[in-house]
C-alpha cells in the first residue's frame, strides 16, 4: 500500500488532475490527492506517467503498510481506529453561525399616513389621533414583521443546522464526510493488511447522521424549521402605549399635526430588540441540545462501525486490532476516580439581571409645562415599574425565574457531564454501558438518569430550585427590594426654550416649549444592589449548596451501589 505526496513544488497547471483520477484540485488551484491519498500496487503501476510528466516534480508516492511491515501496520490501523473514529468529537458550532444579529434583518414596514396635515384644534386631540394611526398602521404590523425577520434569519443561518442534505456542505454533511473520509482510510488499510480477504458490509462506508435519521434532537431542529409559526418568540414586546411619546406634535398658527417618522424608526429597532431578546433565551438551548443530541449519536454509529471493522479483521485472524484487555480492577479504578473528581466540583454562584431600557425622547416638543411633566413622570415611573417588577413573582419575568435557570443548567451540565466521562470509560474497556438506571429524591420530585442512554440528561430540579430561592429569599427570606429600590421623584427636571412662530395676522410670535431630562442612575444604582443582593443570599444562605451536596451525593452512592459494586 503506497501513498500519494504533494510537495510545495506545485505550481497548480492542472496537468495531474488531467491525466488521473486519483488527483484533483484545491480551491487555490494546487494539486491534491483525491480522497485519503492511499493507493494499491496496481494502482501505482498505472500512476507513475502522472508522476514522470509533473513539471515540477512536486508529485512522489512514498511506501506506507508494506515498508513498515504488517504487525506496524495493524498498529497504524489500530491508532487511526483511537485517534479519528474513537476519540472524534463534533466540533461545536461558532456563535456567529447561528446567532441573531438584529442589525442584519430588517423587515419592511409600510403605512400609508406617516404624517397629517395642521388639521386638529388641540395639542391632545392631535396626539391622541396619532396614537391611534399608530396602532392601525404601524403597531398592527409586528407580527408580520417579526415573521418576516425569522424567516430571514431561518434561511440565512439556521437551515444549516435544521437540515441534512448529503453533499450540501451543511453543518451534518460536514461531520458524515469527515468520518466518511477516516472510514474509506480504515478499510483500504484493512483491505491491504488482509490482501482483500476482509469482508466488510457493502455499506460500511455508509455514514449518514442527522435529521430525520434516527436522531433524537428532532424536536429542536423543528423548532429551527418553523421558528416563524413559534408564537412564543412574539412575546415580550411593549404595548403601543409605549410608543405614545415618540409621536411627534408640530404646532402651526395654533393648530397642530401629528408626525410618525420618528415612531416609525423606533418602533422597528425596537420589534428587532425584542425578537433578538427572546431569540437569545432559547436559541442557545436549542443549539446545546441539537449539538449534544448529534454528538451522542454520531459516537453510537462510529462505535459500530469499531465493531464492524474489529470483528471483521478477528475473522482474518487479525485479532491484535483489539485493544489489551484490561482487569476489572483497573474499570473500578477509573469509576472511583471519576467519582472522587465529581464530588470535588462546588457549586458556582450565579447572577441574574434583567437590562432596563433608559431611552426616551429629549426634544422640545411640549407646549406647555404640565404636560412635559406628565410624559416625563409617565416615562420615569415606567422605568420603575420595570425594575420593581423584576422581583415580583407574579411576573414571568423575573430575577427568581432567570436564576433557576442559571443553577438547573450548572448542576444538570455536572451530572451529564459525570455520565458522559462514566460512558468514555467503559468506551476505553470496550464494554457496554451499564444497564444501570438510578432514581433519587432530595425534596419531592424524583430525580433519574439512566447511564445506558445516549440522550442528553435532564434533570427534574426545575421545580424544587425555584421554591427554594422563593421560599429562602423572595417570599419570607431576608430580601426586600424596597431596602435598596426607591422611587425618586427629584430625577425630573423641565427644560425651557423659547421659539417663533406664525400668528392669525402673518405676524412672529414668540413662544416657550418644553423638554425633559431624567436621571435613572439613582434609581439605577438601587436596581443593580438589589439584583446583587438577592443572588448574594439565594447563594450565601447556603440552601441551594446543601440541596446541591445532597442531590450529589445520592446519585455517587447509587454509582457505587448499583455499578462499580456489581462489577466481577
Amino acid at each position: 500500500m503506497k501513498r500519494i505526496v504533494v510537495s510545495d513544488k506545485c505550481v497548480a497547471c492542472g496537468t495531474c488532475s488531467l491525466e488521473s483520477e486519483l488527483m484533483t484540485e484545491r480551491s487555490d488551484g494546487k494539486a491534491v490527492a483525491w480522497g485519503t491519498g492511499m493507493i494499491t500496487n496496481e494502482q501505482y503501476k498505472s500512476f507513475i506517467p502522472v508522476l514522470k510528466n509533473c513539471p515540477t516534480g512536486a508529485i512522489s508516492v512514498v511506501d506506507d503498510i508494506n515498508q513498515v511491515g504488517e504487525t506496524a501496520s495493524i498498529i497504524k490501523l489500530k491508532k487511526i481506529i483511537d485517534e479519528k473514529l474513537k476519540s472524534y468529537e463534533v466540533k461545536y458550532p461558532t456563535t456567529e453561525s447561528f446567532d441573531y444579529i438584529d442589525k442584519e434583518y430588517i423587515a419592511p414596514l409600510f403605512i400609508n399616513k406617516d404624517k397629517s396635515g395642521y388639521e386638529y384644534s388641540s395639542y391632545d386631540r392631535a396626539s391622541k389621533e396619532g396614537f391611534r394611526e399608530f396602532e392601525r398602521s404601524i403597531y398592527s404590523q409586528r407580527k408580520t414583521m417579526v415573521q418576516s425577520m425569522l424567516i430571514g434569519y431561518k434561511t440565512k443561518k439556521l437551515s444549516s443546522f435544521a437540515y441534512y442534505e448529503k453533499n450540501s456542505g451543511d453543518f451534518y454533511d460536514g461531520v458524515c464526510q469527515e468520518i466518511t473520509k477516516v472510514l474509506s482510510e480504515v478499510e483500504f488499510m484493512a483491505k491491504e493488511i488482509t490482501k482483500g480477504r476482509i469482508k466488510l458490509p457493502a455499506d460500511f462506508l455508509l455514514f449518514e447522521v442527522g435529521p430525520d435519521k434516527d436522531y433524537d434532537g428532532e424536536l429542536y431542529c423543528y423548532k429551527l424549521r418553523h421558528t416563524e409559526q413559534l408564537d412564543y418568540l412574539s412575546e415580550g414586546a411593549q404595548p403601543a402605549s409605549y410608543y405614545d411619546c415618540y409621536i411627534d406634535i408640530n404646532e402651526l398658527n395654533d393648530k397642530y399635526s401629528f408626525d410618525l417618522n420618528q415612531v416609525k424608526e423606533i418602533f422597528m429597532e425596537h420589534v428587532s430588540f425584542e425578537l433578538s431578546n427572546q431569540l437569545s433565551k432559547h436559541i442557545f438551548e436549542w443549539m446545546d441540545t441539537i449539538i449534544n443530541e448529534f454528538s451522542k449519536l454520531v459516537s453510537k454509529k462510529i462505535n459500530e462501525k469499531i465493531v464492524i471493522i474489529k470483528s471483521a479483521l478477528k475473522e482474518c485472524s487479525f485479532g491484535d486490532i483489539s485493544i489489551k484487555e484490561n482487569s476489572t480492577s483497573d474499570l473500578r479504578e477509573e469509576l472511583m476516580k471519576l467519582i472522587k473528581e465529581t464530588e470535588k466540583i462546588e457549586l458556582k454562584k450565579e447572577f441574574a439581571y434583567l437590562s432596563v431600557d433608559t431611552d426616551y425622547d429629549s426634544s422640545y416638543r411640549f407646549t406647555s409645562e404640565s404636560k412635559c411633566r406628565e410624559a416625563a413622570g409617565n416615562r420615569l415611573w415606567r422605568f420603575f415599574d420595570t425594575c420593581q417588577n423584576y422581583f415580583s413573582l407574579s411576573y414571568a419575568t423575573n430575577i427568581s425565574e432567570e436564576l433557576t435557570q442559571k443553577y438547573y443548567y450548572q448542576v444538570n451540565n455536572i451530572f451529564d457531564d459525570f455520565k458522559t466521562k462514566l460512558q468514555k470509560i467503559y468506551d476505553k474497556f470496550e464494554m457496554e454501558y451499564p444497564n444501570a438506571t438510578i432514581q433519587t429524591t432530595v425534596k419531592s420530585k424524583i430525580v433519574t438518569i439512566d447511564f445506558a442512554s445516549f440522550e442528553r440528561l435532564s434533570l427534574n430540579i426545575n421545580f424544587e430550585i425555584r421554591e427554594l430561592i422563593n421560599e429562602n429569599v423572595l417570599e419570607y427570606g431576608r430580601f426586600n427590594y424596597n431596602d435598596y429600590l426607591e422611587y425618586d421623584r427629584e430625577a425630573i427636571e423641565i427644560w425651557s426654550s423659547l421659539d417663533w412662530k406664525k400668528g392669525i395676522f402673518g405676524r412672529d410670535i414668540e413662544y416657550t416649549k418644553y423638554s425633559y431630562s431624567l436621571r435613572f442612575s439613582g434609581m439605577l444604582n438601587g436596581y443593580e444592589k438589589a439584583c446583587n443582593e438577592c443572588c448574594k443570599l439565594a447563594y450565601e444562605d447556603g440552601f441551594l449548596q446543601e440541596y446541591y451536596q445532597k442531590l450529589m451525593g445520592n446519585i455517587l452512592q447509587d454509582v457505587r451501589r448499583s455499578i462499580v459494586n456489581n462489577l466481577s
